[in-house]
């Protein structure tokens, strides 16, 4: 029963076609539908101006089109953001900096606490992207293998970690600055001034770190742990986890150089700290503060993230050696843009979506009437945000890309619900928290092939239905606890981030 679900899924999934197919078609329709909508005079308002819809048919809007498709691209926040942001994990991935961290955190570590510290290894790797999975997956299964532990509850511990609790983070990576750009123009169309800061969900992310943390090693040591024991037999070929095998010596070198890029990293910290809290600090706003929009800090966040990045690990790349010019340098920032390229085209088809999309004024008309039926239910807040943590998680189902769904969802949920007074961060911290939960247990995630291939390294016998049967446990807590976090935040009227 449970592998024909999947095959279902997995079947529908395949049939809706690649994202940026399914932005043309969008595209298309939304110029083809606007014709006929801008006939129909609607007798809803939007701060008190009769709301109409754009024949984007007219050749004035196809010109319009036309001449911004570029321009729609080159100025499309989540691509910029994203492109910095890569360059500075690139280069500290090649430098093995972040490595060094690792190793250094696992030679500390008794195999009692094993499970929460390979979580928070997981957690800290959500700053490497998609290379975190080739990264921390197979390590993870050989350090258990090698601790008498199953393989698979280290595999199964890791991928938790690192998609399941995805929006939990003590570090803002990547996805905090494609999302926030999508909610910042999502946002744009009920308040066309409000300005949406990058972290504007980090104190929820940091704070749900800790309850991951927890609730995912108790389901892997008291759930987990007892069904893989029992159900699936190691059979392993020693000759296939060669490449697997992580050595956790670290040089006289490598300690040597890691404890200066370290230093290097608390020095600025520390002056950044110094600097930011003077009374009259060039980071602070005109009302002295340092957490609004407007204040520079806030503003160059990324700049900031990319510099402490940066330098600790050109530092620590030449101490060992890694680095032996500056060339090399470029080099290392280069090699992690090539898996940028689907994004890349992704963005290109996004960016031109969302402009046809506001251009016709289509947003507006679908928020100002969901906003409307859903006072007419008159339900509460509280059960709105959970419409959207159940729609997300259904969704999820066959589109497993956060990008992707965000990129339509927010310019309809954002504006829809901001105009009944639920903010917009508080409806992108609902959206991340099912999104993320939902990724371990879809055969449609990209990378399950690649966690299936780690799992049959050590048992043959496993499947797509076995991987999902283990993650469910996780995907049921991690979404149980997030959403109830979330609620506390609500409730409390606790700030989601800055």
């Amino acid at each position: 029963m449970f592998d024909f679900i999947l095959n279902k899924i997995e079947k529908v999934g395949n049939k809706l076609g690649n994202i940026c197919i399914i932005f043309c078609y969008l595209s298309i329709f939304v110029i083809l539908i606007s014709y006929p909508l801008s006939k129909v005079q609607f007798s809803e308002t939007f701060n008190d101006k009769a709301i109409f819809i754009n024949n984007l048919l007219l050749g004035t809007h196809l010109l319009d089109i036309v001449k911004n498709l570029v321009t729609n691209f080159i100025f499309f926040q989540p691509l910029s953001l994203t492109i910095v942001l890569t360059i500075a994990l690139s280069l500290s991935e090649s430098s093995g900096f972040v490595n060094t961290l690792v190793k250094k955190i696992l030679k500390r570590t008794s195999k009692k606490y094993l499970t929460p510290v390979i979580l928070l290894i997981s957690i800290i790797f959500h700053i490497a992207s998609y290379s975190a999975y080739i990264i921390v997956i197979p390590i993870s299964a050989y350090i258990y293998y090698k601790s008498n532990r199953h393989p698979i509850l280290g595999i199964t511990t890791a991928f938790a970690g690192l998609a399941g609790a995805y929006t939990a983070s003590f570090i803002p990576a990547t996805l905090d600055t494609v999302l926030q750009g999508f909610t910042q123009k999502a946002a744009s169309f009920v308040d066309p001034n409000i300005e949406i800061s990058i972290l504007c969900n980090y104190f929820f992310s940091f704070v749900s770190t800790f309850v991951v943390i927890i609730v995912c090693t108790y389901v892997s040591d008291n759930i987990i742990e007892k069904r893989v024991n029992a159900k699936y037999k190691v059979d392993l070929d020693e000759t296939l986890i060669k490449e697997d095998k992580f050595d956790l010596t670290i040089t006289k070198e490598e300690s040597k150089a890691f404890y200066i890029a370290s230093t290097v990293f608390f020095i600025m910290l520390l002056s950044l700290f110094y600097f930011a809290f003077q009374e009259n600090s060039i980071f602070k706003d005109a009302k002295g503060s340092l957490t609004s929009s407007k204040a520079p800090l806030m503003q160059g966040i990324i700049t900031l993230l990319f510099i402490f990045i940066v330098v600790p690990s050109i530092v620590y790349g030449f101490l060992v050696k890694k680095f032996k010019s500056t060339t090399m340098v470029i080099n290392a920032c280069e090699n992690g843009l090539v898996n940028l390229r689907s994004f890349i085209v992704f963005c290109f088809f996004a960016s031109n979506f969302l402009y046809i999309f506001t251009k016709s004024n289509l947003a507006t008309l679908i928020a100002v009437y969901g906003s409307n039926f859903l006072k007419d239910l008159n339900l509460s807040k509280e059960i709105t945000l959970l419409g959207i943590l159940l729609l997300t998680a259904f969704l999820n189902l066959f589109i497993t890309s956060a990008v992707s769904k965000w990129a339509i969802l927010s310019s309809i949920f954002v504006p829809m619900l901001m105009i009944l007074g639920i903010d917009a961060a508080f409806t992108q911290a609902a959206f991340r928290v099912s999104d993320s939960s939902i990724n371990i247990i879809t055969p449609l995630f990209p990378f399950y092939p690649l966690i299936l291939l780690y799992a049959q390294k050590y048992c043959k016998d496993v499947g797509y239905g076995s991987i999902c049967a283990i993650m469910i446990p996780y995907s049921i807590a991690i979404s149980i606890s997030l959403g109830t976090l979330l609620f506390i935040f609500y409730a409390l009227d606790i700030p989601l981030g800055f």
